[in-house]
C-alpha cells in the first residue's frame, strides 16, 4: 500500500477525531517509586485516581489522527513498560502522548477468579484484584462512527511491570447498536474490510514487524499474544519456561443477563451517555466469563484445535463502580504485548 496517496482519505475517515479537544486535566501522576511497590499498593494508588470522575464528560478528542500510521507514535504501545502514558516529547514530561483510539471509557477495579481446573499458569492461575477499563474506539460525539467496544485488564505485579489482557469486539464495530454487552470480546480479530481500518492494520503491522522491537519473531496486528500473562505470578516470580502454559486466545463473554440489563437501563434513561450507564453497574457484579479459545485462523501449521476448548477458565466481577475519569482517559496505560515465540502468529491479511 502506498502511504503517500492516503492522507486525504485518512482525514476524511478520521476527521472527527482530529477536531475538538482532550481535557487538559490528566489526573494526578503516579509516585516516582510506583514500579517498585507491591501489587496491592499499586492498585490502591490507581483506584484512588480512577475514583475522581469528570465534572463534565468530554465528547471530542484531540490529536492528529494521521499519527495512526506513524511508527514512532505506535511503537510505545508495545515498548513502554509502565502504567502511565509516556510523554509526547522527552523534553516535556507533562505533555502526555495522545490517545487517538479508545479515547474515552470508564474504569475501576475488578476481581479475577480463576477456575480451579484451569490448566494455565502465571497470573491466569491466581485470584487477583485487577484494574479494568471499558472503552469505545469511536468518538462519542460522532453518530456516524460505528460503536466499537473494548476491554483492557491490568494484572499488577509486585515490583515489576504489569501484564495486560486487551480485547475488542470486531474491527468494524457494531454500527449504531450501543449495547456494550452485545458481543464477546477477544484478543484476536478477523481482517478489516473498511479502507480506514485496512490502513491502520498495515501501519500497526509495519510498526510491530520492525526488527528493533519484534524480538526476531513473527508478529500479528490482529492477535495479541498471551505468553506474558502465563509467564509471571502476581508476586513477581517468573514461571519456569518449561512450565509456562498460555491459551492461544481469550474471549471475554458477557455474564448472562447483562445484554438485557443494558437494554432495559437505556430505556429507563434515554439519551444517557454509555459511560454513565456503565457506572450504574453495582459493585460485586459478575461482568465477564474468561474463556480460553483457539480460533481456527490462529492455528500454526499442523496444529490441531484442542478438543477441550473453548473452556471457561475464570471470571471477572466488579469490585468498584466503573467511572469515566481524566486519569483513565489520558494517563492510564495498558502496554500491548509482543510475541516472543516463533510459532502461532496469525497469517497476514
Amino acid at each position: 500500500m502506498d502511504f503517500s496517496d492516503i492522507e486525504k482519505d485518512i482525514e476524511q475517515h478520521w476527521r472527527r477525531l482530529v477536531d475538538g479537544y482532550q481535557p487538559v486535566d490528566t489526573g494526578e501522576p503516579l509516585p516516582a517509586n510506583y514500579m517498585a511497590l507491591p501489587a496491592a499498593e499499586k492498585r490502591a494508588l490507581l483506584q484512588d485516581r480512577l475514583g475522581v470522575p469528570y465534572d463534565h464528560l468530554p465528547t471530542r478528542a484531540e490529536g492528529n489522527a494521521l499519527r495512526l500510521v506513524d511508527k514512532d507514535y505506535l511503537q510505545p504501545l508495545f515498548t513502554h513498560a509502565a502504567d502511565e502514558q509516556p510523554p509526547a516529547h522527552a523534553d516535556d514530561p507533562q505533555n502526555l502522548r495522545d490517545k487517538l483510539v479508545h479515547c474515552f471509557g470508564a474504569a475501576g477495579s475488578m476481581t479475577f477468579t480463576p477456575r480451579p481446573d484451569s490448566p494455565y499458569t502465571g497470573v491466569l492461575a491466581e485470584p487477583a484484584d485487577v484494574i479494568v477499563r471499558l472503552a469505545d474506539a469511536a468518538n462519542p460525539s460522532d453518530p456516524h462512527m460505528p460503536y466499537n467496544q473494548s476491554v483492557a485488564v491490568k494484572f499488577l505485579v509486585d515490583g515489576r511491570p504489569s501484564v495486560n489482557l486487551l480485547t475488542l469486539a470486531d474491527p468494524e464495530g457494531q454500527g449504531a447498536d450501543t449495547n456494550f454487552f452485545a458481543r464477546d470480546l477477544a484478543t484476536y480479530s478477523g481482517c478489516p474490510s473498511s479502507f480506514a481500518l485496512k490502513v491502520c492494520y498495515v501501519a500497526f503491522q509495519r510498526a510491530i514487524a520492525d526488527p528493533a522491537i519484534s524480538h526476531g519473531c513473527p508478529q500479528s496486528a490482529r492477535q495479541l499474544p498471551l505468553h506474558a500473562l502465563a509467564a509471571i505470578s502476581g508476586h513477581g516470580a517468573s514461571v519456569h519456561l518449561d512450565r509456562v502454559r498460555a491459551p492461544v486466545g481469550i474471549r471475554l463473554q458477557p455474564a448472562e443477563g447483562l445484554r438485557g440489563w443494558w437494554a432495559e437501563t437505556v430505556q429507563e434513561h434515554p439519551g444517557e451517555d454509555w459511560r454513565l450507564t456503565l457506572g450504574r453497574i453495582p459493585e460485586k457484579s459478575h461482568l465477564y466469563d474468561v474463556v480460553a479459545a483457539t480460533p481456527a485462523t490462529g492455528l500454526a501449521p499442523g496444529q490441531r484445535p484442542d478438543p477441550e476448548r473453548p473452556r471457561v477458565i475464570g471470571r471477572l466481577d466488579t469490585l468498584t463502580r466503573l467511572l469515566p475519569s481524566a486519569f483513565a482517559d489520558r494517563r492510564l496505560m495498558f502496554q500491548h504485548p509482543l510475541r516472543t515465540e516463533d510459532e502461532g502468529a496469525f497469517p497476514p491479511c
